[in-house]
């Protein structure tokens, strides 16, 4: 089955190679379904969005929502994920979505989907990296962490 992709924020940590977001790798790698995802399009960050098909890269995100052979309503949008650098308990350092961020209730509400096909949404979709609930917001936010800054 093809998979679903949503709620991501895809970004590159390093720069001087190629980077793409998503790359299908062939032909008939489609996902069913890419939608409410965060592309960072800061500068010399993501040189493709999307490899569509493994071969035909796209570097504007209405090209990516211009797709036709995968559902990508709601739409996919590219901003900053403006991250901010937080320690953890145990001395590792986390990246967390920071004020201003594109991703803040800009992710898909996650209690209407029902990914495993039982009826019922997702327990684990509805709290974010932390165990927090989601949303926070006025919306689910895009990606593993939900903002708490509006708590």
């Amino acid at each position: 089955s093809s998979p679903t992709v949503l709620n991501n924020i895809f970004t590159a940590t390093s720069t001087g190679s190629a980077t793409i977001g998503v790359d299908e790798g062939c032909g008939t790698c489609d996902p069913s379904r890419l939608e409410s995802n965060l592309f960072d399009d800061g500068a010399g960050v993501l040189d493709t969005l999307y490899r569509d098909e493994g071969v035909t890269s796209l570097t504007a995100i209405a090209d990516v929502n211009a797709m036709t052979d995968i559902d990508v309503t709601p739409a996919n949008d590219a901003g900053a994920p403006s991250f901010a650098q937080t320690s953890d308990p145990t001395g590792g350092d986390y990246f967390r979505i920071g004020a201003g961020s594109a991703a803040i209730d800009a992710g898909q509400d996650a209690a209407l989907l029902d990914l495993n096909g039982d009826g019922a949404p997702d327990a684990a979709i509805m709290s974010d990296i932390d165990g927090d609930s989601r949303p926070a917001g006025v919306a689910f936010d895009t990606g593993a962490d939900e903002d708490r800054e509006l708590e």
